[in-house]
This record gives structure tokens, sequence and C-alpha cells, in this order.
């Protein structure tokens, strides 16, 4: 009786086959990865737009700047230290003069409950931070100052506060003055279109090392998208399959791309305000 077995052409044919299956599958496996960062991402930008409207809401419309050096409140870090001293106007502890919580991060905290992992830190962030916490090199000026400089979302610097941010800056030249209507933000009722206005979207950094994905503030531009020098798209990161995750003051969130985001291309084709989409309120246009 002849024993049953698998001819070498046999094992040779099941594992090509096995290999086509692993080659077809891992691109798949690595785009629903991506995708689960993103929702990761799309769900702290939700949390943190609807901290931002509960701050609104509780100071008569008011907006939250995105650096303030005296925002009138005593302000902790999650781990419960205090960094700023409302009565002396001064930070205080570890941190002082370090001007690590002037960023919105620990200022904007207690409306989304302090909460780090998720809403502040998101996937490569969450996981620096994380690394951060149980390293004993890592000091809590180190800790709370990466933490303040660069959350993943940084926040629209129209709305104000950002130091060397205005609107006669020689990199923008007169052309905001001219027409595009830009203009400083301070109160909700402001903007004629809050569910096109953009309060916080995906940062590029290569100030912080072990910290890229993110910074506490993103800014108009006239330049496309460089992975390689965040300045140049104002610090946005179109880390999405070219697009970035946005929060608007409706407290809604999504995805753009840069042409959705970027006003240079109505500039290179001669655009006229009148004749902007709501994608291009984003920056604060009226």
């Amino acid at each position: 009786m002849r024993n049953k077995a698998f001819t070498l052409i046999e094992l040779l044919v099941v594992i090509a086959i096995i290999a086509l299956l692993i080659g077809i599958l891992l691109p798949s496996l690595g785009s629903a990865r991506n995708s689960a960062k993103m929702i990761k991402e799309l769900a702290a930008a939700r949390q943190l737009g609807m901290g931002y409207l509960m701050y609104t809401q509780d100071n008569r419309d008011r907006m939250f700047l995105v650096y303030d050096r005296t925002p009138g409140v005593d302000v902790y870090n999650d781990r419960g230290t205090k960094l700023y001293d409302a009565r002396t106007q001064r930070e205080v502890g570890d941190v002082a003069g370090s001007g690590a919580m002037y960023g919105y991060s620990w200022r904007l905290a207690p409306y989304f409950d302090y909460v780090v992992d998720g809403a502040l830190m998101v996937n490569e962030q969450a996981h620096a931070i994380d690394d951060a916490r149980f390293n004993d090199d890592i000091n809590e000026l180190e800790y709370t100052y990466a933490t303040n400089n660069a959350p993943s979302l940084g926040m629209n610097a129209v709305i104000g506060g950002v130091p060397g941010f205005g609107y006669q800056d020689d990199d923008f030249g007169d052309l905001l003055l001219r027409g595009w209507g830009l203009r400083r933000i301070t109160k909700v009722n402001q903007m004629q279109f809050p569910s096109s206005f953009m309060v916080f979207g995906s940062a590029l950094s290569t100030e912080y090392p072990g910290f890229e994905k993110g910074y506490y503030y993103i800014r108009p531009s006239q330049s496309h998208f460089d992975p390689n020098d965040p300045d140049k798209f104002g610090r946005i990161d179109l880390r999405w399959k070219g697009k970035a995750v946005i929060s608007k003051l409706d407290g809604s969130a999504g995805t753009q791309s840069e042409f959705q985001i970027s006003l240079l291309e109505w500039i290179n084709d001669g655009g006229d305000i009148r004749h902007l989409s709501d994608n291009h309120m984003l920056w604060g246009g009226f």
C-alpha cells in the first residue's frame, strides 16, 4: 500500500500560493493600520474641538488664544503639577521662565479632562510621551515642555497670540492687506461660516526630536507642502494620503487636501476674495 504524501512540486505550489496571498494582504493590512491611526486622530480632533467650544461658552463667546502669557487662571499639567500662578502672573516650580505652558495644550486641558493620550498626543506622539513618562532622564520640565509645544494637532494661528505672527509680516507682504480678508478673530460670532473655519489641524515639526508629528500652531502659507520643511506649508502635515485632519469651529472634524487648505492655488490663479469657496474660509476669510 502506497503512503500518501505531498510531492515536492505540490509543496512548492502551496508555498507559492501562501506567498502570493501574503503579498496581496500586506498592503491591505498596512492601509488598515493607517486608517486606524487616522480615526484616532479624528477622534482627538473632535475631543479638542468640543473642549474648545466649551471654553467659548464659558467665556461669553470669546475664542481661546493659541498662545497666551497671561491666561488669567492657574494652569496645571496632567500630573497635577502647577505651572502658572494667576495671582502673580508667573510660571512656578520647575517650569519657571521656560515658556512651557504658553501654548494652548495645558491651558485648554481642563476642557478635555487633561487627557494626554488620545487627545493632545495621538499615535506616534502618544508613544513618545509614554516613553518619556517612564524615562528617568526626562524631567518634569522636559515632559511638560514637549507636551505643550508638540501636540499632534496645532491650532490656527489666525486666532491670535502666536509670537511673531502678524498681518503685515514680511513673508506675507501686503497680500493680506489687499483683500484676502484674514483678520484676527476674537469672538465666535465674528465668523460668518463657523462650519468652514479651522481651529485644529494635523501638525508637523522638526524642532522636537521624538515628537515630530505635532506642533502647537499651524498658520496660513503661500508655499506647497514639504515634509522636510514644515514651515513651508505653515506646519500642517498632510500625513493621511495627502490630507490633514482638521477640526472646525462648529465642532466637526474631517480631512482636507492641500488644495482645500491652501490659499496658494487662488494666488497663482489670480484668485479674487469674492470667488473663494467655503473651504478657503478655513483661515478666517470673510
